[in-house]
């Protein structure tokens, strides 16, 4: 990360790097594991040793040849554990349901949000229907991507900057005039812009007070990238801002 920043590209090659070094070191520190939907609740630490064990039991069985029949150890021990495991998964599964349904009746007394809210949430989701969408064109997106690129159309209007017979022209003047000031009184300064260079001491409380498990961007960088990434992240921050608002 020690790296001149003479001009804008500089800036996007730090940022560049700054970037891939978070996404790498992220890939290393933090351990990943798939989703797996069919896994029912319930499953308890409980309930996996002992699915474990039986699958452990069942490849002794298979290596032995499968025999049949009771009489057979490594049968006999096969069925016993998958018996077992059964009989705690479903006894862990009527134990969740039974958390769920005290879930229900105490939101039904208090809650008719939360109350529905628990209900929904227990349906089984099967469909795969999207609905439709009327883009401003007149044409009608059903899939998904068609959907999501009429949304983007949608808010990518809505923050486009346009004109029209109630656009405060007099308040716009009044803005690039202020604007105009600024710059004036900034080239009128050598070194750091008012204010005085960014420290640590200012940019550690906005880091800890970042939003967490919010949507990253195009970057993939999330705010839990920057929170636990230290204060060498913190530092990092510090010098490219101060250099890329430094005046020469």
């Amino acid at each position: 990360m020690e790296r001149e920043i003479y001009t804008p590209a500089d800036t996007e090659v730090f940022l560049s790097d700054f970037v891939n070094i978070l996404l790498d070191s992220a890939t290393v520190a933090i351990p990943h594991s798939g989703f797996n939907p069919y896994t029912r609740p319930g499953w308890t630490r409980d309930v996996k040793e002992l699915h474990t064990k039986e699958r452990q039991l069942r490849q002794i069985w298979i290596s032995e040849g499968r025999p049949r029949g009771m009489i057979h150890e490594s049968y006999r021990n096969y069925k016993r554990a998958k018996r077992h495991f059964r009989t705690v998964l479903d006894m862990e599964f009527e134990n969740h349901m039974k958390g769920v349904y005290r879930d229900l009746d105490t939101a039904a007394e208090c809650d008719i949000r939360l109350f529905w809210k628990l209900v929904k949430k227990q349906k089984k989701r099967t469909s795969r229907t999207y609905p439709e969408i009327h883009g401003d064109d007149g044409a009608i997106f059903k899939d998904p991507e068609g959907v999501a690129e009429a949304f983007a159309m949608y808010y990518e209007k809505i923050y486009t900057p346009s004109e029209d017979d109630t656009f405060d022209e007099h308040f716009r003047q009044f803005i690039e005039s202020k604007y105009r000031h600024i710059e004036e009184e900034c080239t009128k300064v050598s070194g750091n812009i008012p204010g005085g260079p960014i420290t640590t001491d200012d940019l550690s409380p906005v880091v800890n007070n970042l939003k967490r498990r919010k949507s990253p961007g195009p970057d993939r960088i999330t705010y839990e990238h920057i929170i636990f990434g230290g204060k060498k992240i913190v530092n990092a921050f510090q010098t490219n801002n101060n250099k890329v608002s430094k005046k020469n």
